[in-house]
């Protein structure tokens, strides 16, 4: 409504300011019109005064009759009012002249002098006269404030008609119009905005019911492409829904396809692990049946003995049996017989345990997690494949994240690095912090990654390996897993001596979020 009323006071103040600054303008010039005027008026009656009483006085000056010459300028300041003063300047500084006494006005005099000629030429003096402005000459500029402020009041009163009439003519319907630009703003589009007027403000409302009937049938059809829009949206989402589920569905299936395949990967490492021990308990347990049997002979032998043993003094006897079993050793070897059966019976079922969960599809739960030990039980897998490993682990904070993929990830990167080294590589194993992110580096000392493909490793399908040996999804579902984990995983730049991988994971993660 401030802009509304504004208008109506801007177009009252320009109207008011042209109409004072137009009467001031106009009072100004016409007293400035009337002083020229009469300046020059008063020039041109000077300067005719002053040549005929050159040609009057031109015959009295030639004798030198300066009595007359002053009676005779006395007679022409009488009959002049005007004339203030009249005087002849002789060419020797002499005046001869009459002056009225005192001054009619308090106005300044204006003056004009003419020179006396000669019949020969000769200069014989000079006539001057000066006239006095008039009181009614000046009349206009001594009431210049009367005559503004009577300009000023009709300039109010002329002003005032103005206003009120444009009030009603173009103030008030455009307030209206406003009003109604307003309601169509805010969507009511059912009333007319004409004016029944044959000018400029009934042409603009004609204007604006136009434009009210095109938006009021663009906002019909809007209304049904939104409901044919919100429709499609319904339809389209419920695809992608679909479609969102068959790709996890179809991600599921790659990572334990790739699971599957570094199972395979491991497949004799496994065995091989799990034959070692399998041979050494059965070695073992060999021993173990022969102790049992030399021992059941001596527990027999004392058995058997026991009654006579006190009577007979066969204790010698025994001695022998005992020295000749090495019983003293059988009773000290044993213990560790059985606990190292105890040891590879563990050290089966750890690798057995690690290798289904490893294997396992479903442990997809978000938890906390110490990396290292992810680590630690990615390593056991393939204890017997890494020949030379550095570790350099420095303490970590607890992640949240997905324990299973993760282990995913370093077998993936560490089962490349066994690749790439072979049997004489070396591999590096560094963990620790940079700021909120818990960093992993896995460093070989292979053949490394030519610069030309390193942005295509991350790639679904891409290998360097011959046509059989790889899926090309182990990176790819690796970098798809950490940034899962809101994670970073690049090959590292700055290692020149292999191929070396950093992974970054979040401290403060939002995992499962």
């Amino acid at each position: 409504m401030a802009l509304r009323t504004s208008l109506g006071v801007k177009l009252s103040s320009v109207i008011l300011v042209m109409m004072v600054s137009s009467s001031i303008l106009f009072t100004l010039f016409v007293v400035l019109d009337s002083n020229r005027h009469a300046r020059a008026e008063l020039t041109a009656n000077a300067r005719a005064l002053a040549q005929i009483l050159t040609i009057t006085v031109s015959d009295h000056l030639y004798r030198e009759d300066y009595p007359r010459i002053e009676e005779h300028l006395r007679k022409i300041v009488e009959l002049y009012d005007q004339i203030q003063k009249a005087e002849i300047r002789l060419p020797d500084e002499r005046v001869i002249g009459y002056a009225r006494e005192p001054l009619i006005h308090d106005e300044p005099l204006f003056e004009h002098q003419e020179p006396v000629l000669a019949r020969s030429g000769e200069v014989m003096g000079h006539v001057r006269v000066a006239l006095q402005n008039p009181g009614d000459s000046t009349w206009l500029q001594s009431h210049v404030p009367e005559l503004v402020a009577v300009s000023l009041l009709q300039a109010v009163c002329v002003s005032l008609v103005l206003l009120i009439c444009i009030r009603r003519l173009v103030v008030t319907p455009l307030r209206q119009l406003a009003g109604q630009a307003e309601r169509i703003g805010e969507g009511e589009l059912s009333e007319s905005v004409r004016m029944e007027r044959q000018d400029e403000i009934g042409l603009l409302s004609g204007i604006m019911e136009g434009m009210r009937c095109n938006l009021n049938d663009l906002y019909n059809k809007i209304l049904m492409q939104y409901s044919e829009l919100d429709r499609r949206v319904d339809e389209r989402t419920a695809e992608l829904q679909e479609k969102n589920r068959e790709l996890e569905e179809t991600r599921s299936q790659l990572i334990q396809s790739e699971k599957m395949a570094t199972i395979g990967v491991l497949a004799a490492g496994v065995a091989h692990e799990i034959n070692n021990p399998v041979g050494y308990i059965s070695s073992n347990l060999k021993s173990l049946e022969e102790y049992v049997d030399a021992m059941d002979d001596i527990i027999r032998a004392y058995e058997a003995k026991e009654p006579a043993l006190a009577e007979t003094g066969s204790l010698q006897e025994m001695t022998a049996l005992k020295a000749r079993h090495d019983l003293d050793y059988i009773r000290d070897d044993l213990p560790d017989l059985l606990e190292a059966c105890k040891e590879g019976v563990f050290r089966i079922g750890e690798t057995v345990s690690e290798l289904m969960a490893f294997s396992r599809q479903n442990q997809h739960r978000w938890q906390e997690a110490d990396v290292q030990a992810c680590l630690d039980s990615t390593l056991n897998l393939i204890r017997s494949e890494i020949h030379h490993l550095e570790k350099d682990f420095q303490p970590l904070p607890r992640i949240r994240c997905i324990p299973s993929q993760l282990n995913q990830v370093f077998l993936n990167l560490l089962i490349n690095a066994i690749h790439a080294s072979g049997d004489n590589g070396r591999i590096y194993l560094r963990t620790h912090r940079v700021g909120d992110w818990v960093e992993v580096s896995i460093r070989d000392t292979g053949e490394g990654i030519a610069p030309e493909i390193r942005d295509k490793v991350f790639e679904p399908f891409f290998t360097t390996k011959a046509v059989g040996a790889g899926t090309g999804l182990g990176l790819a579902v690796s970098y798809d897993i950490i940034q899962k984990h809101h994670g970073e995983m690049l090959v590292d730049p700055d290692y020149t001596d292999g191929c070396g991988f950093i992974i970054r994971l979040p401290v403060n993660g939002s995992g499962g979020v």
